[in-house]
């Protein structure tokens, strides 16, 4: 599929991700059309890999791999390959991207960590006021390729930008925002662990933190718990002194933009599909 973006070094640097065999689709917010019986604004939209474009491209860079001469140690240089996981858009991104579009504070900077394609980035972007920032974050270099190409290709590089970040370091330092989001970040237990940490650190800071997980996601459990033990240590913030923090199906009770704290039970089958 050919990327129609603007010819500027981002744009380039898709290009390149293309040629060297990750084919790019656009993936919309909201179904075509459908903003033409709304209010809203024409759907934003984020690049994600083509599913059978990664696999291929991590066949390819095996063989490529086994080919090539050893390095100095007598070892073949590893193929560096886009994580099948970073490149998608998962049912929890989405929910997050209608969270923020409708409970976010405008002037909130936003930073997404473990953001993928960062279809809530872009959604975030979007309905900024002046003056607020976005920062999508991820541990993938190639996802935040995907960022900055679609990013540039909508007007939103100015607003939007990206940054490596690893959830499991407690040596990375926290990016400036005024509300942290996580959506199905919880892939291993080492990054629930890390998830948690870091959940505190912007909560010592004063901040706000979204997480959004679907029930069937094994490892959130390990960061509801991990959390809770570490907010019971941390006299920094708890809710209340008697209660943990849960994951909640339905937030319609909870005054979104004072809670500083709030765990998104996802229902995979109420989330839009485009």
């Amino acid at each position: 599929m050919e990327i129609s973006c603007p010819r500027s070094a981002v744009a380039e640097l898709a290009a390149m991700a293309l040629i060297s065999g990750v084919s790019v689709h656009k993936t919309p917010l909201r179904r075509p059309g459908a903003s033409a019986t709304s209010t809203l604004p024409p759907s934003p939209w984020c690049y994600s890999a083509d599913a059978f474009s990664v696999s291929d491209f991590d066949d390819r860079q095996c063989e490529s791999s086994s080919s090539s001469s050893s390095d100095t140690s007598g070892r073949h240089a590893p193929a560096v390959s886009p994580n099948f996981l970073a490149t998608q858009v998962w049912p929890s991104a989405r929910s997050a991207a209608v969270t923020i579009e409708r409970y976010s504070d405008p002037a909130w900077s936003i930073c997404e960590f473990g953001c993928g394609p960062a279809l809530p980035s872009i959604v975030a972007a979007t309905t900024r006021s002046k003056g607020a920032r976005v920062i999508a974050t991820d541990y993938e270099e190639f996802a935040l390729q995907l960022v900055d190409a679609a990013a540039t290709e909508q007007g939103l590089d100015s607003i939007i930008s990206t940054q490596i970040h690893d959830l499991t370091s407690d040596d990375d330092a926290l990016p400036e925002a005024d509300c942290y989001v996580l959506s199905d970040v919880f892939e291993c237990a080492a990054v629930a662990y890390g998830a948690a940490r870091q959940t505190v650190r912007a909560l010592n800071l004063g901040k706000r933190v979204w997480v959004f997980a679907q029930s069937d996601r094994a490892q959130r459990e390990v960061y509801k718990k991990h959390i809770n033990k570490l907010l019971q240590l941390d006299n920094v913030y708890r809710p209340e002194m008697d209660r943990e923090v849960q994951w909640q199906s339905d937030v319609s009770g909870i005054d979104m933009r004072q809670e500083r704290l709030v765990l998104f039970d996802v229902d995979e089958t109420k989330v839009e599909y485009c």
